[in-house]
């Protein structure tokens, strides 16, 4: 998959905007140092179990999640430039049309547009990939 990924345009040309707190973000690619941050935002997710059960609230089983979306998913991150990764997509392949999203961010940067700037990301990438169809799996609050 980093192949497929490497020929997508949000790899050559990261997605920046200001999000609703007047902060600039820009959503790329995971690397290696980002792929790090990730495990490190999913760590310090509070309240963790927050939704449908994630992020794991035991650290190790935190850590080989986070890992596992990172080796199984095609991953994009949002970064702020003073906090570093604050948000996190995934698309999980399920088979040559379909795929599975999941969209994260941090609580303290949640409700300023960066899900939906993710989601639209995520969009465009799983178009240039060949997927026809996205599932989201969502639970009532």
């Amino acid at each position: 998959m980093d192949r497929v990924l490497q020929e997508c345009t949000i790899h050559s040309y990261p997605h920046a905007f200001i999000s609703r707190a007047g902060e600039p973000i820009l959503v790329t690619t995971l690397n290696d140092k980002r792929s790090e941050q990730l495990v490190e935002m999913y760590l310090d997710f509070r309240p963790r179990n927050a939704f449908q059960g994630l992020p794991p609230i035991d650290d190790q089983a935190c850590e080989e999640w986070a890992r596992y979306m990172i080796a199984q998913g095609v991953n994009l991150a949002a970064l702020s430039f003073e906090e570093g990764v604050v948000g996190h997509v995934v698309l999980f392949p399920i088979d040559n049309s379909t795929c599975e999203l999941l969209v994260v961010v941090t609580p303290l940067f949640q409700n300023t547009g960066i899900g939906t700037e993710l989601v639209r990301c995520a969009s465009q990438l799983s178009d240039e990939i060949g997927w026809e169809q996205i599932r989201l799996s969502v639970e009532m609050v």
